[in-house]
C-alpha cells in the first residue's frame, strides 16, 4: 500500500477498513521505496523498528513533508498574488491613460 501524505486521508482509510464487517486490526505494508518521498532512510526504518516506535517515525516524517509542501505552495501563492496586484495596477494605469510606451 502507500503512506498517505495527509493524516486525515489515513484516518478515512482506517475507518473504511474497519467497516468491512468484522472487528480486527489495521496494519500498513509499505515498500522502502515508497517512503523515500518522506526522506525516510533504511537506517531510520531499522532503528525505529528496533526501538518499537515505527509509526511515530512515519507520522513525524509525514508532518515534516506536509510543512515543506505547504511552505512551497505558500511561496507560489504569494508570488501569484503579487503578479495579480501588478496586473491590476497596470490595467488601472491604462484606463487612466497613464502609461509610458
Amino acid at each position: 500500500t502507500f503512506l498517505s501524505k495527509e493524516l486525515s486521508e489515513e484516518v478515512q482509510i482506517k475507518g473504511r477498513t474497519a467497516r468491512q464487517g468484522s472487528y480486527g486490526s489495521y496494519s500498513l505494508v509499505l515498500c522502502d521505496k515508497s517512503l523515500e518521498k518522506f526522506l525516510i532512510t533504511k537506517a531510520d526504518i531499522d532503528n525505529s523498528r528496533n526501538a518499537g516506535n515505527f509509526y511515530p517515525l512515519l507520522h513525524a516524517k509525514r508532518c515534516e513533508f506536509f510543512k515543506s509542501q505547504y511552505a512551497e505552495s505558500k511561496k507560489y501563492v504569494d508570488y501569484a498574488a503579487n503578479e495579480h496586484k501588478l496586473g491590476e495596477e497596470l490595467i488601472a494605469a491604462v484606463k487612466r491613460n497613464d502609461v509610458d510606451t
